[in-house]
């Protein structure tokens, strides 16, 4: 997709990489801190950000584009 528009990726992340799938006994309030610090780690890692919920990507217009 970012081809057909003549876009190069910079950089691809997971996001919700764990959040959405945590038990109801974790307390997303109390514990946001330590889940965020673990998201920002995850999505980083592709084995990890190919089973987020969702793909942030950064692009830009490629180089060769007229």
């Amino acid at each position: 997709m970012l081809n057909a528009e003549s876009l190069e990726l910079i950089a691809e992340r997971g996001i919700r990489v764990l959040a959405d799938y945590l038990p109801p006994r974790v307390s997303r309030s109390s514990e946001y801190e330590q889940i965020l610090a673990l998201e920002w780690k995850l999505g980083s890692r592709p084995q990890y950000a190919a089973v987020a919920r969702y793909t942030q990507c950064v692009a830009r217009r490629a180089e060769n584009a007229a």
